[in-house]
């Protein structure tokens, strides 16, 4: 062996008993076991408050886009024109509000998803729109504002009091007052 080689494995030599060169993977300590569990269950609360933010706010706006249209037939209805909003329940089985103007009129369409649970009291009766069949008219007078009686498939029922949108967590109330015709949270 030359003098460089023998120099080289001197210092190879050396290395490997100081330890400079790895040891074989003997897998992870359980410090290091213990430190990526807490990091991945972190990750998993995070991600878990995320979905249920998420699923809060897909009730809320649901009530806020259907306050909205309300309002809008409301309005209508008082400035110039007949105006109502039909609430019925999709194939899908999602529920549906519909506002329109005159007979014919299409305005605004919104689909409540259908996680959603939504639920009309008309007088004392509480209609389940997730169950029910029906197409309701929630209708405005129009000299002053106020709240006509609702129909179902054509039938007087009464007024419409409140909207009650739920996903079994988060639970999302419209009242309607009966005489101004005006819609607020609960």
């Amino acid at each position: 062996m030359s003098k460089v080689a023998q120099g080289v494995e001197k210092i190879g030599a050396r290395r490997r008993e100081r330890g400079y060169y790895m040891k074989k993977n003997q897998g992870m300590s359980l410090v290091e076991l213990i430190v990526v569990i807490g990091i991945m269950g972190v990750v998993v609360g995070l991600v878990g408050i995320s979905f249920a933010v998420v699923t809060r706010q897909r009730v809320s706006s649901a009530a806020t886009d259907v306050k909205g249209q309300l309002q809008t037939a409301q309005t209508i209805a008082m400035s110039r024109d007949d105006c109502y909003v039909e609430v019925r329940r999709n194939a899908s089985g999602e529920v549906v509000f519909t506002t329109y103007s005159s007979a014919t009129k299409k305005l605004d369409t919104y689909t409540v998803d259908s996680k959603i649970q939504v639920k009309l009291q008309i007088g004392s009766a509480i209609y389940n729109l997730k169950s029910d069949t029906g197409t309701f008219v929630i209708s405005y007078q129009r000299e002053s504002g106020s709240m006509k009686d609702t129909t179902r498939n054509g039938t007087y029922m009464g007024v419409l009091r409140r909207i009650e949108f739920t996903d079994g967590k988060k639970t999302s109330i419209l009242n309607v007052n009966k005489v101004t015709g005006k819609v607020s949270f609960e």
